[in-house]
C-alpha cells in the first residue's frame, strides 16, 4: 500500500500537477451566437412611458458595460437595441430582464449598427446564423495572454484543455461547422464567457475524431485514500452536467495509484477511487449504468515514481466520456 507519510495528494496541484480527465468529443449544442441587434418587447403599448423603459433600458446596459448600444423605442410596445457586437448581444436578454417595462425579450441576429430598427427587418448582406456559419467561427473571447501549455496526446486532432472554470479549445477541425458544433455544445456546458476559441481549419483533418478535454487541474488523492477530496467536488460537478445534458454519453473512471506498497493492495485501492467517483455521480442523479469504472493500480504513472512529490500526483482518477456527438 501507499504511505501515510510524505507528501499528500492535494500538494501535487498546479500545472505541474496535470491529472488527465480526458472527454473524448464535445457535442452539438442548440446555442446561436447573436451578432449586432436585439429586439426587446416592452408591453403591448409603449404610448405612456416608452421613453421611461429606453432609459431605464439605457441605464441598464450602460450598467453592464455595454455603453454603445443605441435603445429605440418604436411601434406596438417594441424596444430596439443596435449598435452591440457579438459578444455583448449575446449579455442583453439577462442584462434586461430585470427592468420594469419590459415583459418579453426576442432576440434577432443582424449585423452591425447599420441595422434596421423594425423587427421585421432582414439581416444585413452576409449575415448568417453563426451556430451553422461555414466560413467563420461563432465569437468567443479574446483569451488571455498567458493559455495552458498542454501537448496534444498522440494521434488526437484537437481537444480543449480546462483549467480554472476556462476551457481553451485548440488544435484542428475540418470546417467552420464542425468547429462551431463543437463551440457551442462546450458554451452551453461552461457558458459564454468561458470558452476560447484557438481552433483552426484544416480540411485533412478527420471529422470523426471527436477530440479530447484534458482537466490542467489536480484531481488525486491523498495517501492510501479512496475518499474523493471534498475540494474537487466542483469539478466533479461539471462531469454530472455533462452526463446530464447528453444522456447518450458513457463515461469510464479510470482510479490510479502510486508505486508504493504491494501491488495487488495498490489495484484494489485504485479500483476504490474510481469507484468513489462512479459514486458521487450516481448520488447526483447519473445513471450508473453509463458509468464504467477500471483499477490500474500503479501500472500507468503520469510522472516518475521517483519523488514524494511525483508520487503523489500518480495517485490519481482520469475519467472519459464516450457518445457526445451521438443523437445530435
Amino acid at each position: 500500500m501507499e504511505p501515510a507519510t510524505g507528501v499528500s495528494g492535494s500538494d501535487g496541484g498546479g500545472a505541474g500537477g496535470l491529472s488527465r480527465w480526458t472527454v473524448l468529443g464535445i457535442g452539438v449544442a442548440a446555442l446561436v451566437v447573436l451578432i449586432g441587434v436585439t429586439i426587446v418587447t416592452a408591453g403591448d403599448d409603449n404610448t405612456s412611458d416608452g421613453g421611461e423603459v429606453v432609459t431605464r433600458a439605457e441605464a441598464a446596459l450602460d450598467k453592464a458595460g455595454i455603453a454603445d448600444a443605441q435603445v429605440q423605442a418604436g411601434e406596438n410596445g417594441i424596444l430596439t437595441v443596435s449598435g452591440v457586437d457579438a459578444d455583448d448581444s449575446g449579455r442583453i436578454p439577462d442584462v434586461l430582464a430585470g427592468v420594469e417595462g419590459v415583459d418579453d425579450i426576442e432576440v434577432k441576429a443582424v449585423t452591425g449598427k447599420s441595422a434596421s430598427n423594425t423587427p421585421d427587418s432582414k439581416p444585413a448582406d452576409g449575415a448568417q446564423d453563426a451556430a451553422s456559419s461555414t466560413d467563420k467561427f461563432v465569437a468567443t473571447p479574446k483569451p488571455p495572454k498567458s493559455t495552458p501549455k498542454v501537448p496534444l496526446p498522440d494521434g488526437v486532432e484537437r481537444m480543449g484543455v480546462y483549467q480554472g472554470g476556462k476551457l481553451f479549445l485548440v488544435g484542428k477541425v475540418p470546417n467552420y461547422a464542425d468547429g462551431n458544433r463543437r463551440i457551442n455544445a462546450a458554451k452551453e456546458i461552461l457558458g459564454e464567457d468561458n470558452v476560447f476559441n484557438l481552433y483552426e481549419v484544416d480540411k485533412s483533418s478527420s471529422p470523426s475524431d471527436d477530440g479530447v478535454i484534458i482537466v490542467a487541474e489536480p484531481f488525486v488523492f491523498p495517501a492510501e485514500s479512496a475518499d474523493l477530496p471534498e475540494s474537487f467536488f466542483s469539478l466533479a460537478d461539471l462531469g454530472v452536467a455533462i452526463m446530464s445534458r447528453f444522456d447518450q454519453t458513457q463515461m469510464t473512471i479510470t482510479g490510479h495509484t502510486d508505486s508504493s506498497g504491494d501491488a495487488a493492495a495498490n489495484q484494489k485501492l485504485s479500483e476504490e477511487r474510481a469507484e468513489a467517483f462512479k459514486t458521487y455521480l450516481v448520488d447526483k442523479g447519473v445513471d450508473a449504468s453509463r458509468v464504467t469504472v477500471v483499477g490500474k493500480g500503479s501500472s500507468d504513472p503520469a510522472f516518475p515514481n521517483d519523488t514524494a512529490a511525483n508520487r503523489a500526483k500518480n495517485r490519481r482518477i482520469e475519467v472519459s466520456l464516450k457518445g457526445l456527438l451521438l443523437g445530435e
